[in-house]
């Protein structure tokens, strides 16, 4: 027969966390507590104290992924912009051209007589 799933409050996780880098084994630290070790280091990487002496938390890395997301979409439209003024450009050299695609549904007219 097949044991129920335990789960763990935040708090627990968090106390058994500071035990495990007070005693400075985890291994042990989870023998003792009689939760899987696997589970500790997870608990710890979350939960535990950075080498700054501050909390992990999970906080942190929400805040640094949002970050990261930010500058991806921020590199984004920032190659978006680059890619239409190369395009732009090379257009207003030719003076040939009076139309620019710069996207699927978007087109920009060029008149001859402008110059960069």
């Amino acid at each position: 027969m097949r044991s129920k799933r335990r789960r763990f409050t935040a708090e627990f996780k968090r106390e058994a966390v500071a035990l495990a880098e007070s005693s400075g084994n985890i291994s042990e630290t989870a023998r003792g507590l009689g939760v899987p070790e696997n589970s500790l280091y997870r608990w710890r990487a979350k939960y535990g104290m950075k080498k700054d002496g501050k909390g992990a938390g999970q906080g942190a890395q929400i805040t640094e992924r949002e970050e990261l997301r930010r500058l991806r979409k921020e590199n984004a439209r920032l190659k978006l912009e680059r890619d239409f003024l190369k395009k732009l450009r090379r257009s207003l050299r030719r003076r040939r051209a009076t139309t620019i695609r710069v996207h699927r549904t978007l087109f920009v007219r060029v008149g001859h007589q402008t110059s960069l």
